[in-house]
């Protein structure tokens, strides 16, 4: 089927930057009508647009026909996860000629949004305004502001060393223009990302292995590996409803506790990106920290949906070390082929 989709162009007069828009969607049609149109209301539209959906049941595919076409619109079984998902997208497009109205010397760069992720009119220019500031720049995230536009969800992300997510940010932080000057990070989010395609192509994407967890913090950890920089454009701002984290949906892709599949897959992020000798202090650490962390949630605070994801995420971790070295072997494989 990829083979034979014709997504959407926008034409541009000229433009040094080919900008693919892959829009993934799961059950999305209460947010889909803001992010569609606020896709269209870019001051500086991308080249192309395709959508690809993942066996959603509600109305999401009809509104995304309606509004791209039918030919813009992939459909792939709801065990896809957001890696593979982008990349049948991007495979639509394979063999096509350049989009009319871009140097033949373009840089390509891929545009990741969520179903439930509205971008801001001028934040595609204001990305593009980024990276043409900075070469170097492999990829490059927006301020990521709640639903409402009432508290600030993301200005880059990280990890700890025990693999938590960190935004850095503190709970229900208002946005007032403090966090303006950060710049390089380790990660940005996936929605409304916007990175190189030479740069996904080489590192192979989102590892699909992790998800909807963690396969951010991943790819941006293995960018920065590569010698590319991450960075936040903070004039760039996207509205994202983060229905997944919030529990307002289910995950596309994946079974059991979403707590205990993120613990498990922050702690996977760290050892297939560290060092491997640090690998079994990290093991060990994650056994200690996981079983005190419990402990203090049911006694202390009274969280046992916590301490539970604690425990699920550890044994997940402890019974499939397979995963975290095939994962390992797969980075390695990139960085050889790259050198």
């Amino acid at each position: 089927m990829p083979a034979k989709t014709s997504p959407k162009t926008a034409r541009l007069a000229s433009s040094g930057h080919a900008v693919t828009v892959v829009l993934v969607s799961h059950d999305g049609a209460t947010w889909l009508p803001d992010t569609l149109a606020a896709l269209a209301a870019q001051t500086r539209p991308p080249q192309r647009v395709v959508a690809v959906d993942t066996g959603s049941t509600d109305s999401s595919l009809g509104r995304l026909s309606e509004s791209l076409g039918e030919s813009a619109v992939i459909r792939r079984p709801a065990t896809s996860g957001l890696g593979a998902a982008i990349q049948a997208g991007l495979d639509a497009f394979a063999g096509a000629p350049p989009p009319p109205g871009t140097d033949t010397d373009a840089v390509e760069w891929l545009w990741v949004l969520h179903d439930d992720s509205a971008p801001d009119p001028e934040a595609l220019e204001r990305l593009l305004d980024r990276v043409d500031a900075s070469p170097s720049v492999a990829v490059v995230g927006p301020k990521v502001l709640s639903w409402d536009r009432r508290r600030l969800l993301e200005v880059g992300v990280t990890t700890d060393g025990s693999g938590r997510r960190e935004t850095m940010l503190e709970p229900r932080e208002v946005d007032q223009g403090q966090h303006d000057a950060r710049g390089d990070v380790l990660a940005v989010g996936t929605a409304g990302m916007l990175v190189r395609r030479d740069v996904w192509d080489r590192l192979g994407g989102l590892d699909e292995h992790l998800g909807f967890f963690g396969d951010d913090i991943d790819f941006g950890w293995r960018v920065n590996a590569d010698g590319g920089r991450v960075v936040v454009a903070t004039d760039a701002v996207i509205r994202h409803a983060a229905a997944l984290s919030a529990g307002r949906r289910r995950a596309a892709a994946g079974t059991g506790r979403p707590g205990g599949i993120a613990r498990a897959h922050g702690m996977r992020v760290v050892l297939m990106n560290t060092a491997a000798v640090l690998a079994p202090a990290y093991v060990l650490r994650f056994l200690v920290e996981s079983i005190v962390r419990a402990l203090v949630e049911v006694v202390l605070l009274r969280r046992p949906g916590r301490a539970a994801a604690e425990l699920v995420g550890l044994r997940m971790l402890l019974t499939r070390p397979g995963l975290v070295l095939a994962g390992r072997a797969r980075r390695r494989g990139h960085t050889r082929a790259h050198h």
